[in-house]
């Protein structure tokens, strides 16, 4: 069974080599997460540096200056999910310069579409919040609320509720639809469990030296 598994992985992964750099920043970022995961289930590290090639492609299509992707600016919200899952993941993986790299694109793309697009419609109670542990009460405030986003009651001390689709218009963010898709939601909640807060967390914003 287990001998099975891995071949069917090494397939997929092999496939996933084939990526190209103009397939879009959201199927790149897909083919990383697939890549990294295999690299790590398989300790074959020429799927992690093949995600690195294809990081360096989304690197290069990204402006710092509004933290979105210069050929997308239209995200659903699994579009969302899957560039921060993506990013997220080989920044984990990474080392040294590649992880700073990886990092600013992370953080400006994270603080960008979640923090100051409006997708996200409630948050969670924070670290006064009886889900918090002890440990987290310990963490700074700006690892659980944005400055420029802390959501007004009743939408703070809720479940964290995603709206649908943002647009980026040149100049600013324009949420498109607040409709509440599950499947969508979900998967950006679970992107969102694997970046924190949490022990190693990243508090936003953040400058990665």
């Amino acid at each position: 069974m287990a001998e099975t598994a891995v071949t069917k992985l090494t397939a997929i992964a092999d496939a996933l080599q084939n990526t190209t750099g103009d397939a879009g920043v959201v199927e790149i970022s897909a083919a990383i997460v697939g890549l990294t995961s295999a690299s790590v289930a398989v300790d074959n590290r020429d799927y992690l540096s093949a995600a690195n090639t294809l990081f360096e492609s989304v690197a290069s299509d990204f402006d710092s200056t509004t933290g979105v992707f210069d050929s997308k600016l239209v995200y659903t919200t699994d579009d969302v999910a899957w560039i921060i899952g993506g990013l997220n993941f080989l920044s984990q993986q990474a080392t040294g310069d590649a992880r700073s790299d990886i990092y600013r694109v992370f953080l400006g793309f994270y603080e960008s579409t979640i923090s100051l697009a409006g997708v996200q419609l409630s948050a969670p109670p924070g670290k006064s919040g009886a889900m918090s542990s002890p440990w987290e009460q310990n963490l700074p405030n700006v690892n659980y609320y944005h400055s420029a986003n802390t959501l007004p009651h009743p939408m703070a001390g809720a479940l964290t509720v995603a709206g649908s689709e943002i647009t980026w218009d040149g100049s600013e963010w324009q949420l498109n639809s607040d409709l509440f898709v599950p499947a969508s939601a979900m998967h950006l909640a679970n992107e969102f469990n694997w970046v924190g807060p949490h022990l190693g967390s990243i508090p936003f914003p953040a400058n990665v030296e």
